[in-house]
């Protein structure tokens, strides 16, 4: 026991100092978990590896394609939704994917709008935002052109 302290003021000093080492800890603890979540390492390691998408002779002309993808890594099946996008000379590939929710979005023809068809959201022909709750544009995709074969790049 202290001098001049009551063994009350000491067990409370003593539990104070171990409240607020805990509260340090767990603090330290969540802080840890939420950096791991927001930058996992599996997106440190992910490559870029390209998949046959389409014949080049099937690229359109002009304006939009929808392809539907379907890929095979590890022994699982994949499948993702892409457009093919040819204005004047350029050809890029765009998801399908949303940037607000990750809705699929649909081309329309008419419009020459990309719709959302889940909360509204518009891009135009080269996947940047028009009106809507969207974020940012469609993610372009990288495409590879090679033996009369257009492959699309996806990080696995």
């Amino acid at each position: 026991m202290t001098a001049g302290r009551s063994p009350a003021e000491t067990r409370r000093e003593f539990l104070k100092g171990f409240v607020k080492w805990s509260f340090g800890l767990l603090l330290l603890l969540f802080s840890a978990t939420v950096l791991r979540f927001l930058y996992p390492a599996s997106i440190k390691k992910r490559e870029l590896i390209f998949f046959p998408l389409l014949k080049e002779d099937d690229l359109p002309k002009r304006g939009v394609k929808k392809v539907d993808a379907v890929y095979e890594r590890n022994h699982r099946r994949m499948a993702m939704r892409v457009f093919v996008v040819t204005s004047g000379d350029r050809v890029f590939a765009l998801s399908a994917s949303c940037s607000h929710l990750g809705c699929l979005v649909d081309w329309s023809r008419y419009k020459r709008q990309f719709i959302c068809p889940c909360h509204g959201g518009k891009y135009d022909m080269e996947g940047n935002v028009i009106s809507g709750p969207p974020p940012l544009p469609l993610q372009r995709m990288p495409l590879k052109m090679e033996d009369g074969t257009v492959s699309i790049g996806i990080k696995v």
